[in-house]
C-alpha cells in the first residue's frame, strides 16, 4: 500500500512539472506568470469584495457574484455618466505590459474598453458574451491603467480575472530568448563571460524598461567583451536591442566578425539585425584600445523566421514599407508617400499626410485581409508629426490601437484582437486637422493566430 501511494505521489508530480513546462514552452496561458513576472493590478482577480483597490469616476462600482472562469466576483460598472471608469495608478510611462483577462458588455448599449494612460488599447463589444482580453502595449505619459464601460448613462460594462505583467519579450514568435540576462536585470554579471579582460558591471538606469543596464569596459586589453555560445553556425538569427558609448567608444556585435557596428553617440541606439551565424558565441563589444566602456539592455536574440509567425504568413503586402511606391494601399482623405528612413530597418516608411480638414486620413491594404472573429497579432512601428496621432484598428474597432502625439519617437505596437470587420486602417486618430499633418508607419506585421 505504501509503494503504491509514492507511485502515485511521483506520477501526480511528474504531471506537474509537465504542465509547467507546456505552459512556458506555449509562451502564454490563461494564469500564467509570463518572464516570471508578479501580477501588477491589485484585486485583478476581482476577488475582493469591495471595490478599494480601484479609482471610480463616472460609474457605480460593485462586485457582482459570478465569474468567467473561476473564483466568485466581478467588478460592474454601472454608467452614471457618459463614460464610466475605474482605474489604478500603478504604470511607469514608456514600458511595455502584457494584459490578459476577460470583459464583456451589457448586451444593449455598452461596450468594455481598456486604456493604458490616454490612449485605448482594446475595445469589445456590446455583447455580454465574454471577451478574451489579451494586449501587449506600452503606455504614454498617464501612469494609469483605466477600464471602461463606454457610453452612456445607466448601461454596464463587467470585467474578470485582469492580470498585468509587465513585458520583457522573453517569447517572439513562438522562438525562446537564447541569452541569459538579456534584459540585464538581473543584479551580477555571472550569465556572461568575460572577453578580453573586460570589466562587467551592472548599472542603474534603463533604455526602456526595468532598473539595469550592462557596462562593458576597458580593462588593458583591446576590444573588451561580454559573450554567450547560444548560436549554432549555420543557422539564421535575429538580435534586437539597445546599446550606447560613453561618447568616445563605439558599441558592437561581433560574431565572427561584426554584425552591428554603432556609433559613439551617447544616446540610446537600437539594434536590430538579422544574420547566419559564423560562430557559436555572440559578443557584446567595445572598441577600445584604451579607457573607455559601452552600455547594452534589453538584448534579445531569437532564431529567425522572416515573415513567419506562429507558423503563420505575414498577411500585408508591402507591410515592411519597402516597395518603392504606394500602389499596395487605398487611400482616403490623405496623400501617400514612401519616405527615407526605417524604424529598425530597411530604406522606406509609409506618411500619411492629411487632405482633408474634416475628415481623419486613412490607408487600408488594397485587399480586405482580415476576417470578422478571427484573433490576429498585429505588431509594428508608428509616430507622430508631433501633432497628430497615429493610430491602428478595424473598421468596426473590434482592434483599436492609438498612440502618442507627445513624441517624435518610433512608437512600437503589439496587439492581439478579433476585428470586427475585414478591413484594416493605419490613420490618424482625429477626424478634424490641419492640413499638412502626418503619421508613419514602418514593418508592420499582421498574422492569424
Amino acid at each position: 500500500m505504501k509503494k503504491l501511494l509514492i507511485t502515485l505521489l511521483v506520477l501526480i508530480a511528474a504531471y506537474a512539472v509537465g504542465a509547467v513546462v507546456l505552459a512556458v514552452a506555449n509562451g502564454q496561458a490563461d494564469g500564467a506568470v509570463l518572464n516570471a513576472e508578479k501580477q501588477i493590478l491589485a484585486d485583478g482577480d476581482m476577488e475582493k469584495s469591495g471595490t478599494s483597490d480601484w479609482v471610480i469616476s463616472g460609474a457605480i462600482a460593485e462586485k457582482i457574484v459570478g465569474a468567467n472562469n473561476d473564483g466568485n466576483y466581478i467588478l460592474r460598472l454601472t454608467n452614471t455618466a457618459t463614460n464610466g471608469v475605474a482605474s489604478q495608478n500603478i504604470l511607469t510611462p514608456l514600458k511595455m505590459y502584457h494584459l490578459t483577462g476577460w470583459a464583456r458588455g451589457d448586451g444593449a448599449s455598452q461596450y468594455p474598453r481598456i486604456q493604458f494612460g490616454g490612449n485605448v488599447r482594446w475595445t469589445g463589444t456590446t455583447s455580454n458574451s465574454w471577451q478574451k482580453i489579451d494586449i501587449i502595449s506600452y503606455t504614454s505619459v498617464d501612469t494609469n491603467i483605466y477600464l471602461s464601460s463606454y457610453f452612456g448613462v445607466g448601461g454596464y460594462a463587467e470585467f474578470d480575472d485582469l492580470f498585468l505583467t509587465e513585458y520583457t519579450g522573453d517569447l517572439t514568435n513562438v522562438n525562446q530568448q537564447l541569452l541569459a540576462d538579456g534584459d540585464m536585470e538581473k543584479s551580477g554579471t555571472s550569465a556572461w563571460t568575460v572577453v578580453q579582460s573586460a570589466t562587467l558591471t551592472k548599472e542603474h538606469g534603463a533604455a526602456h524598461g526595468g532598473d539595469l543596464i550592462m557596462r562593458v569596459a576597458y580593462n588593458g586589453v583591446t576590444n573588451p567583451s561580454a559573450q554567450q555560445n547560444v548560436l549554432t553556425v549555420g543557422k539564421k538569427y535575429r538580435i534586437t536591442g539597445w546599446a550606447r558609448s560613453d561618447g568616445t567608444r563605439n558599441p558592437t556585435v561581433y560574431s565572427g566578425s561584426y554584425i552591428w557596428y554603432g556609433t559613439t553617440d551617447a544616446n540610446w541606439q537600437r539594434v536590430d539585425v538579422t544574420w547566419i551565424a559564423q560562430a557559436t558565441y555572440v559578443r557584446l563589444n567595445t572598441a577600445a584600445s584604451a579607457a573607455g566602456y559601452t552600455e547594452w539592455d534589453d538584448v534579445f536574440i531569437t532564431e529567425y523566421t522572416g515573415d513567419m509567425t506562429n507558423a503563420n504568413r505575414q498577411l500585408l503586402v508591402d507591410g515592411d514599407m519597402e516597395a518603392a511606391d504606394t500602389s499596395d494601399w487605398i487611400v482616403a482623405n490623405a496623400t501617400l508617400s514612401k519616405e527615407s528612413g526605417g524604424a529598425n530597418d530597411g530604406d522606406r516608411i509609409l506618411r500619411i499626410t492629411r487632405a482633408s480638414e474634416v475628415a481623419a486620413p486613412v490607408t487600408s491594404p488594397q485587399t480586405s485581409i482580415l476576417v470578422p472573429g478571427k484573433t490576429y497579432r498585429i505588431t509594428g512601428w508608428a509616430r507622430s508629426d508631433g501633432t497628430q496621432t497615429p493610430r491602428v484598428r478595424d473598421t468596426g474597432a473590434g482592434f483599436n490601437w492609438t498612440g502618442t502625439a507627445a513624441t517624435l519617437e518610433w512608437q512600437r505596437f503589439d496587439f492581439i484582437g478579433s476585428p470586427l470587420s475585414a478591413t484594416l486602417q493605419l490613420r490618424e486618430s482625429a477626424s478634424e486637422g490641419t492640413l499638412g499633418d502626418y503619421v508613419e508607419f514602418d514593418d508592420v506585421l499582421v498574422t492569424a493566430l
